[in-house]
């Protein structure tokens, strides 16, 4: 499935996610398809995850992906 998920990012926004994506101080905004591939890697990362029960409400799954260790690469 392809989707078009609408997600509205202030610059200051962008700037934290960019630096963190770039792991910098640098005054360097994320771009789209920066952003894109950190959603991928965030949605692959939940379905490996052995330790979240197959059924939960939305609050539930929301606290559990809190409590989850992400890592990201850029050359993923």
């Amino acid at each position: 499935m392809k989707t078009n998920i609408s997600i509205v990012l202030d610059d200051d926004q962008r700037l934290i996610l960019g630096q963190k994506y770039h792991n910098t101080t640098a005054n360097k905004l994320i771009s789209r398809k920066e952003l894109n591939h950190i959603v991928k890697k965030f949605v692959e990362q939940i379905e490996i995850q052995r330790n979240i029960p197959d059924e939960l409400g939305i609050e539930q799954f929301s606290k559990a992906i809190a409590k989850m260790t992400w890592e990201l690469s850029q050359n993923d």
